[in-house]
């Protein structure tokens, strides 16, 4: 299974300083990050709440497969 963390993935938001021309470095000393509200609480929330969401639906077989690796 994998699955998409906040702050990567398919759904990351990168700094706009890394695509902005003409590069200028002090850009990214001041730009916020954007994964800068990402905290373990919420990264451990949202882990949770896909593997539920995966488990939910597979199928039999692999609900006893799963349950055997825990």
């Amino acid at each position: 299974m994998a699955v998409d963390m906040p702050g990567h993935g398919l759904k990351a938001r990168r700094l706009a300083a890394s695509t902005r021309r003409p590069h200028v470095p002090s850009d990214f000393s001041s730009e916020k990050s954007p994964v800068a509200d990402v905290d373990l609480d919420r990264a451990a929330t949202v882990l949770a709440e896909q593997a539920r969401r995966a488990v939910a639906n597979q199928s039999p077989r692999s609900l006893t497969a799963w349950a055997a690796l825990r």
